[in-house]
């Protein structure tokens, strides 16, 4: 199986090679907009960490939906509950995905790639076969962006 570095995307690799991947290198940040549902959260939330171990999940929840049990997920693994204004139909989700990759380039600039989803998302293939096909493209899977190693490597300001 072929050792997987971090510039695997600029390679050209088989598919068959691509879905056998298995690259812990690659680190991976879930950014959830959640607004309902706490139980189904938690499921999405439990699954995502166990098909990604060493992934990250930041959850941008709507102050105005119902609590979440912040130390429940955390038990799962590196998750972190940020209060947000949410909203439809209007530039929130934008504000919200801004935040999270600020958020993610302060806290935790070892992350290569972030993913954003929903509350009401779930994975219909192994999360290790979408990244696996994501790492072996240029621009990822529709709601990933890879972060450039020039973000990544940068050291947060604090001021």
């Amino acid at each position: 199986m072929p050792k997987c570095d971090r510039n695997i995307a600029a390679r050209r690799i088989s598919s068959a090679t691509i879905y056998g991947a298995h690259c812990s290198a690659m680190r991976v940040c879930y950014d959830i907009q959640t607004h309902r549902d706490p139980e189904q959260i938690e499921r999405l939330v439990r699954t995502l960490l166990r098909e990604s171990p060493g992934a990250v999940v930041h959850i941008s929840h709507d102050r105005r939906g119902p609590v979440l049990d912040e130390r429940g997920l955390q038990a799962y693994g590196d998750v972190v509950v940020e209060l947000a204004d949410g909203g439809y139909g209007d530039y929130s989700h934008v504000d919200r995905h801004m935040q999270a990759i600020t958020w993610v380039l302060e806290h935790r600039p070892d992350v290569d790639w972030l993913v954003n989803i929903t509350g009401q998302d779930y994975p219909i293939v192994r999360c290790t076969r979408a990244r696996g096909v994501s790492i072996a493209t240029d621009w990822g899977f529709e709601g990933a962006m890879r972060l450039p190693s020039f973000c990544r490597s940068r050291t947060p300001s604090r001021t």
